[in-house]
């Protein structure tokens, strides 16, 4: 397991911005300090594993005394953001895309700090928000129709309500509602790392 430093930055009347300084052009934000560590979690996970996948080798951490010491960084909070260190095995996939798509797609993500298959694996999960979980009933639902599973600590999912669609959409839906199972214990497992190397760092 590695650990990479982050920096809360905060102005007035803005949110709190997260930055990598191992990272250039990983950035993120919450509105809160409980969010913005969250969201660093991900952005992070997100960042190296394009990185990965592009074949790019990770930088070795900074240490804390080198980064707080350059002039832009003596106003900002310091934590530590934990990452695997063989990150989530990766995946080459092809897929087609019209020209002028591609061509939005990387530059949005140079634009924005990211690379092309982080940015196009961050906008699959964003349709994921289309399922609601509810931890305490065990439940999942789809949201713009209404289809309710229920499920246990395995992959498996159990039709609770859905009869209405046909076996097809009900299949389809269920693998999205597989997929958004799966995001959202993998969120819940970087979040509880995070707020750990939160602590450490605060106590160091």
């Amino acid at each position: 397991m590695s650990a990479y430093l982050a920096l809360i930055h905060k102005e007035a009347g803005s949110d709190y911005g997260v930055s990598f300084p191992d990272f250039p052009g990983c950035v993120t934000a919450g509105s809160t300090l409980d969010e913005a560590r969250a969201n660093a979690a991900e952005a992070l996970l997100f960042h190296i594993e394009g990185m990965v996948e592009d074949g790019e080798a990770l930088p070795a951490p900074s240490a804390l005394e080198a980064v707080m010491r350059k002039r832009q960084n003596r106003d900002a909070v310091a934590f530590l953001v934990d990452v695997p260190t063989r990150p989530a095995k990766t995946a080459r996939v092809n897929i087609t895309l019209p020209e002028d798509v591609l061509r939005d797609i990387d530059a949005f993500a140079e634009r924005e700090g990211y690379t092309r298959s982080g940015l196009i694996v961050k906008a699959v999960l964003s349709v994921l928000v289309e399922f609601s979980i509810n931890a305490h009933e065990r439940t999942i639902q789809h949201t713009p129709t209404n289809a309710i599973w229920r499920y246990g600590n395995g992959d498996g999912l159990t039709l609770l309500y859905g009869a209405q669609l046909n076996s097809a959409r009900l299949a389809e839906l269920e693998a999205g509602a597989k997929l958004a199972l799966r995001e959202e214990r993998r969120r819940t497992i970087r979040g509880g790392r995070s707020d750990k190397a939160g602590r450490v760092a605060a106590e160091a």
